[in-house]
């Protein structure tokens, strides 16, 4: 069994969630700057329990739409309580809650709010700094991230991405500060960083909010039965002592010998405490204009952007290491004129990695399931890329009209190690920089790696950073996917269309697709 991912509304916000399992109800809040994403192993184990896992992503991370308004008014009680309005909306009762680091500070004001709503509540690593070591995080800890012309953003990020997984406070580079951990691979650093991307400089909201804030008195306030434990390899086992304030009868403070340990230590005493059956969701519904949604079963999920209406629909599909969030400010402008799906193919953006190899006829495959999945039986089609041969590969009568950008031409296997190097993750992050350079060289010349004067691109605009680095995340998503997608391109042996140039300007090139795509 995997895990659905979904979208409710709550406050006019978008809440993106994971489900997995059935029975009574376990929500899960995650640490910062993460997402649902690191949910992911405990929500398998309490599936396999016979419970519904469901966690959702905090305001501004992972998928989730940020608070409006001001940031230095976001606090935990804010959070906490908006997660109360999720779980009303989904239609749940009495839940058990786990919650780990932030997300376990965020859990006991969940609690404590709504003691009704909660049968039990695990606490893995909770935070209880000290004034002075709460002045001294607030102060180093978390610099504003800001998109650098040069990608050394991304070099720094990737060297603070380690650097937290050996000292805590990660900038207390000293053997005070040492932990015992071991440093993960390229591979799960990615990830996290990933989830840091999504946030960008957000990220120092809610985790500047859980670090400015006495976590004490929350304690005083829960009525459930409590745990409250951490590994003793975690920084926060040092804050256990620090818990001064009496717990709710049938509460335990313990120190485990290994993250697994208490883990399972934590879903063992959900699992005594348990909550309510899940019922069937209730409704949501969408925000006007256009909205992210997910298609298709779990496990095998696409991600795109859909906004309904009258006509008929345009498909926006992108080419290799894209997603539906490249495509985003033009189908904004086609949304307000006209149906648009924009969709991230398997393995890029957000949309779960193809079971198989990859190839345009099984990417069209699967963007045809994902029109089945929504009624459309014709479309128009505005793509960039392979996209272009997707929508080519579709069957007769799927696509009406075709503008098609920077359609690939074929070519050889040396020409695709040529265009697209490796950005799988390396130990020493060097993959983020390449994935930059490439990107921006690429704004500038045509074939990127050739720069010299007659590969000049001269219709580009100049070059804009934050779109630069938009892409360079999604290429991220993708990795090495990237580099066989655009061989799949290149060896493609179908009836390649006529590529057409559109301006630069989103409203201008809707404008202009909507034209040639007029019936």
């Amino acid at each position: 069994m995997t895990a659905r991912r979904a979208y409710a509304l709550v406050d006019g916000m978008r809440v993106h969630y994971r489900i997995q399992g059935s029975g009574p109800v376990v929500m899960l809040f995650h640490d910062s700057p993460n997402s649902s994403w690191l949910m992911l192993p405990a929500m398998a184990a309490l599936a396999a329990r016979g419970f519904t896992a469901i966690a959702p992503d905090t305001p501004g991370y992972g998928l989730s739409d940020r608070f409006p308004g001001d940031p230095a008014e976001v606090d935990l009680h804010r959070v906490a309580a908006h997660f109360h309005r999720l779980r009303e909306a989904l239609g749940l009762g009495r839940v058990g809650v786990y919650g780990y680091h932030t997300g376990a500070a965020i859990a006991a004001i969940f609690a404590g709010q709504r003691p009704d709503a909660v049968a039990g509540l695990a606490l893995n690593g909770y935070p209880l700094f000290t004034p002075a070591e709460r002045a001294d995080i607030l102060a180093g800890y978390l610099p504003r991230f800001e998109p650098a012309w040069d990608g050394t953003h991304l070099a720094w990020l990737w060297a603070r991405m380690r650097e937290q997984t050996i000292f805590f406070p990660w900038h207390r580079a000293d053997a005070a500060h040492r932990m015992v951990y071991d440093v993960p691979p390229p591979e799960a650093t990615q990830a996290s960083m990933n989830d840091f991307l999504r946030a960008g400089d957000w990220y120092r909201v809610v985790y500047g909010a859980v670090f400015g804030m006495d976590c004490a008195p929350p304690l005083a306030r829960l009525a459930c039965p409590t745990l409250v434990c951490a590994a003793a390899a975690d920084p926060l086992a040092a804050h256990l002592p620090r818990l001064e304030t009496p717990l709710p009868p049938g509460s335990a403070v313990e120190r485990l010998e290994t993250p697994v340990a208490a883990l399972e230590r934590s879903l063992d005493f959900l699992a005594g405490h348990p909550g309510d059956p899940a019922g069937e969701p209730l409704p949501t519904a969408a925000p006007p204009g256009i909205s992210p949604l997910f298609l298709g079963p779990p496990g095998a999920q696409l991600h795109g952007l859909w906004s309904p209406g009258e006509g008929r629909p345009v498909l926006l599909l992108h080419g290799a290491g894209g997603s539906a969030r490249t495509m985003a400010a033009v189908a904004a402008r086609l949304a307000e004129r006209r149906p648009v799906l924009a969709l991230s193919l398997p393995g890029h953006g957000e949309s779960d990695p193809p079971a198989g190899p990859v190839g345009i006829e099984g990417w069209a495959a699967t963007a045809g399931a994902a029109l089945d999945g929504l009624g459309i039986g014709e479309a128009d089609a505005l793509t960039w890329g392979e996209g272009a041969l997707v929508a080519r590969s579709l069957p007769a009568g799927r696509v009406r009209r075709l503008v098609a950008l920077e359609v690939p031409q074929a070519g050889d296997v040396a020409e695709a190690e040529r265009l697209a190097p490796s950005v799988a993750p390396r130990w020493d992050g060097a993959h983020v920089l390449t994935a930059w350079h490439m990107v921006r060289l690429g704004t500038l010349f045509r074939p990127w790696y050739r720069t010299d004067r007659a590969h000049a691109r001269t219709d580009a605009p100049d070059p804009d950073t934050a779109r630069i680095h938009l892409e360079v995340c999604e290429l991220l998503k993708a990795g090495d996917r990237y580099g066989e997608a655009l061989r799949a391109g290149l060896a493609w042996t179908g009836e390649r269309p006529e590529a057409v140039t559109l301006p630069h300007d989103p409203a201008a090139a809707a404008a202009e697709v909507l034209s040639s795509l007029s019936p």
